[in-house]
């Protein structure tokens, strides 16, 4: 192979290999924001149900004591 064919090569070889780690990069990223999004997601829904909790307190002696304070 003459060495013009062989320098080509080589640039193809890295253009391939920077585009994995790109994509790799890019998949971990995507990975982190849905974690975060999901942490998120469910620290949203405790509260939730914290203050449905607390305003049933607030509203049915009953169920207040159900709940100590």
């Amino acid at each position: 192979m003459n060495p013009k064919g062989n320098h080509l090569k080589e640039i193809v070889e890295i253009v391939g290999v920077v585009s994995i780690v790109a994509a790799l990069l890019l998949v971990a990223w995507e990975l982190r924001q849905a974690n975060q999004l999901a942490k998120s997601d469910v620290v949203s829904r405790l509260q939730q149900s914290l203050t449905e909790v607390n305003s049933r307190r607030a509203v049915s002696p009953d169920f207040a004591k159900l709940f100590p304070k």
